[in-house]
């Protein structure tokens, strides 16, 4: 114990505009269109509360919805593409609705709802490229949700798709290299990642042509990658002090690595991964912290002292939350500036009630709200 604490300290001190999917409008032809036929009235008793009208067909509800997505009313929009689903699911503008719908639920942090509207689309879509970049994105939502094996088949298929252009073919690879760190191929992983950014590197230089969404994308990548390998390191050797010390440096210096990488993300300014970048600033000081309480107690402790052993424990971890939830008023202080996105603001503002509450500080004790996987998007 003597040995463990005192490192806890130098841990805690040592750490003292992108490519976007579109949305597609009522009058847009590059939108998907199944048929011509007109679609059905739906006549209401009185005026309906989402619509504000006393009768509309499938055009109404998509021409509403664009609207409200272009006003960032996107929980409205969203209900108003779910309306359009249910009651005209035959209609020209169904398959168009999938894909909006499932961007507005990735804009409000509805991630399953996103990834399966996304998966849907790709069913349903004609063009096997618009096919691939839907499984692409629909990989990025079943990602953030820690369903990695989930997100392989998807991006199996679309490295195998010829018509994607440089970015999504980038975007792809690193997605496929994150599933790969997920699975234990850290290696591997990392020496993707890593040809990935001297790619984009040597076009810029090359083309003067930036890109800053695979640019900050490929930072965010490679944090979460050092998160998942400090993750996969164990501490368990409580009795061996020599070889808790090896493990308890490693771990804090590939979790240190993983806040380099989540910072030059930030340097971006992307929207897109700026949020992520956010979150995962703070969220490595609670893997650690969640790291030490969750391994063995020593076997020489007898019950009273082992308690005593956890106590000090958890008294001496509370610097980790404390600086987790520095770092997370810090990050929302700059929201504006670092570009965050309305459901990152809620992550991270999730995250910083979440740890004031295990210090005493919040408003709610009691309420604990799980960690999000690695790659907040």
């Amino acid at each position: 114990m003597r040995r463990l604490l005192p490192l806890l300290f130098v841990f805690v001190l040592a750490g003292c505009a992108g490519r976007q999917a579109a949305v597609h409008g009522p009058l847009d032809s590059s939108g998907p269109r199944t048929t011509v036929s007109p679609d059905a009235l739906r006549i209401v008793g009185g005026v309906d509360a989402l619509t504000g009208l006393d009768g509309y067909d499938a055009s109404d509800l998509f021409a509403l919805a664009y609207t409200a997505f272009d006003a960032a009313d996107y929980a409205r929009a969203l209900a108003l593409y779910d309306r359009l689903l249910q009651e005209f699911p035959e209609s020209a503008d169904a398959l168009t609705a999938r894909w909006n719908g499932a961007l507005c639920a990735e804009k409000l942090g509805e991630l399953e709802a996103a990834q399966a509207g996304f998966g849907a689309y790709a069913a349903g879509v004609a063009d096997p490229l618009e096919a691939t970049i839907a499984r692409i994105r629909q990989a990025r939502m079943l990602q953030r949700m820690g369903r990695y094996a989930e997100s392989v088949p998807g991006l199996e298929a679309a490295l195998m798709e010829s018509g994607l252009d440089q970015e999504q073919r980038w975007e792809a690879r690193m997605l496929r290299a994150l599933a790969r760190a997920a699975a234990g191929e850290f290696t591997l992983a990392e020496s993707i990642l890593d040809g990935v950014r001297r790619e984009i590197r040597r076009h810029t230089l090359q083309s003067h042509e930036r890109h800053p969404y695979p640019a900050a994308m490929v930072w965010v990548m490679a944090g979460d990658l050092y998160r998942l390998r400090a993750q996969h390191q164990d501490v368990a050797m409580v009795d061996d002090l020599p070889a808790l010390d090896r493990s308890l440096q490693e771990k804090a210096q590939l979790l240190l690595e993983a806040r380099q990488h989540y910072k030059r993300a930030l340097q971006h300014r992307v929207p897109a991964w700026s949020g992520a970048a956010a979150f995962g600033l703070g969220v490595v000081y609670e893997d650690f912290r969640s790291d030490l309480l969750a391994a063995p107690v020593p076997d020489d402790l007898d019950e009273e002292h082992a308690a005593v052993y956890a106590q000090l424990l958890e008294q001496r971890t509370r610097a980790f939350l404390e600086k987790a939830a520095s770092d997370y008023r810090e990050v929302l202080g700059m929201a504006d500036r670092l570009a965050l996105e309305p459901a990152w603001i809620h992550v991270v503002q999730g995250a910083l009630e979440r740890c004031e509450d295990q210090l005493g500080l919040g408003q709610q004790a009691g309420v604990r709200a799980q960690l999000d996987p690695p790659g907040g998007g």
